[in-house]
């Protein structure tokens, strides 16, 4: 067909394969809105080098902000949890397993042993040198994964933006500490954006191994028939398992005898009933007198009763698949059940609810019930901070969870309005 001027680049485009191929056109072109146009992004379609640079030129200034902020305020942080990560890997290169792992200690490394031997490399650097490249690696993702929520799920700036701020009272926990939550936000952003098997399965692999609560996207995963994903996760996992085997045999069978004693110690039972811990888990902990030490059936009673609010929102991914470009969907909708169900899950975790704050920021535009749901998540994350109540309400405020009433709240909003999004046809999404 001869070009024709008139059409638009869309029609233009199409027209280099055949457009009868239904799969190939829903599978293969995505769009992504920037500058008030659509873009369509094909396999062996290259941009040309004065669009890349009209890009870099117009990076949102808020995406800029956030990122260099959060840079700036890591390098100057007191990065407690960073030096804990730091010292694993400068001790296991010193000193073996038995120093990695010291359970007498208040706060031990208690990370998969993969992550040790990860951070190796920075236990060769100073502290101050290792955090300053800590806080810029932070940063970078940070700015990264503003982008990807921009071009693949179409979320505007000001959305992103207001979303940062819904999160306000979890950055300032994250800030002080400086752990791997925002490292988490972007794997996860990664797997999800993603349209290469193996890198989406290193990320939920990676992620599984940092913090075991990740396990509970193995529900979206039955819901959108994802097999091929469970088999490379399975494989990265076991990858990453037999890793400390590459200093020896017998420093596989060490590294995990000292890690599995973290979980055993009686002398950390501590972290259940912190404050901190905003979980329905860490609730029923700090009230386990008067529920008479019943706390196991309560737990999973209650978490199982989120879990079902959840999965009755996306009731008919049952019967008819999620499509591939929605799988995202289902992930995002999970993540408050995964706050709530966890037996620790700090305040700056609540940082993974980001997207889904600028999520519910852009549908409130045209969706009263979204705003309303945003700003009683604020109200119940954020005014419940020490800065604002002062610490003796604030105290009151965590020792009785209020923060976690949002996670119901979010999960029941997120599924019901997010699960329009399934597979036309009969035929099941290709599993990648």
């Amino acid at each position: 067909m001869p070009y024709d001027h008139h059409r638009t680049p869309l029609e233009a485009r199409i027209d280099l394969r055949d457009t009868t191929d239904a799969d190939w056109v829903r599978g293969r072109i995505s769009f992504a809105k920037a500058d008030d146009r659509d873009r369509v992004h094909m396999p062996g379609t290259a941009t040309s080098p004065a669009g890349s640079a009209r890009r870099l030129t117009r990076l949102p200034a808020v995406f800029l902000a956030i990122a260099g902020l959060s840079t700036l305020w890591l390098i100057f942080s007191e990065a407690a949890d960073f030096h804990v990560y730091w010292a694993a890997g400068r001790d296991l290169r010193l000193g073996g397993w038995d120093t990695v792992y010291q359970i007498s200690t208040l706060t031990p490394f208690k990370y998969h042993p993969a992550f040790a031997m990860l951070m190796v490399p920075w236990g060769l650097l100073p502290f101050l040198a290792a955090k300053l490249l800590w806080a810029v690696v932070n940063g970078l993702a940070i700015l990264d994964l503003q982008q990807r929520w921009r071009a693949r799920w179409e979320f505007d700036v000001a959305a992103i933006g207001i979303g940062c701020l819904g999160v306000a009272h979890a950055l300032t926990w994250e800030f002080l500490f400086a752990n791997v939550t925002f490292l988490m936000l972007w794997l996860w952003t990664v797997a999800a954006t993603s349209e290469h098997p193996w890198r989406q399965a290193i990320c939920y692999g990676v992620l599984i191994a940092l913090k075991p609560f990740w396990l509970i996207l193995v529900g979206p995963w039955l819901l959108a028939r994802r097999w091929g994903t469970f088999g490379r996760v399975l494989a990265v996992l076991a990858a990453l398992s037999l890793l400390p085997a590459v200093l020896g045999p017998h420093s596989l069978a060490a590294g995990y005898e000292r890690w599995f004693a973290t979980f055993t110690d009686p002398l950390h039972a501590h972290n259940y009933p912190k404050n901190d811990n905003q979980t329905w888990y860490a609730l029923l902990f700090r009230h386990r007198e008067a529920l008479g030490g019943t706390l196991r059936p309560l737990w999973v009673a209650g978490s199982a009763a989120v879990g079902l609010l959840w999965l009755w929102g996306w009731r008919d991914a049952i019967r008819r698949p999620v499509a591939a470009e929605s799988w995202w969907r289902l992930d995002l909708t999970i993540i408050p059940v995964m706050l709530w169900a966890a037996p620790l899950s700090w305040i700056h975790h609540q940082i993974l609810l980001w997207p889904l704050m600028a999520l519910l920021w852009q549908r409130g535009r045209t969706n009263p019930s979204a705003r309303a749901v945003w700003v009683v998540t604020f109200l119940l994350t954020n005014a419940t901070a020490q800065f604002v109540l002062g610490r003796p309400h604030a105290v009151a405020a965590h020792q009785w969870g209020l923060p976690i009433l949002a996670f119901p709240l979010l999960a029941w909003w997120a599924a019901r309005s997010e699960n329009q999004c399934y597979q036309p046809g009969e035929g099941s999404p290709q599993a990648r």
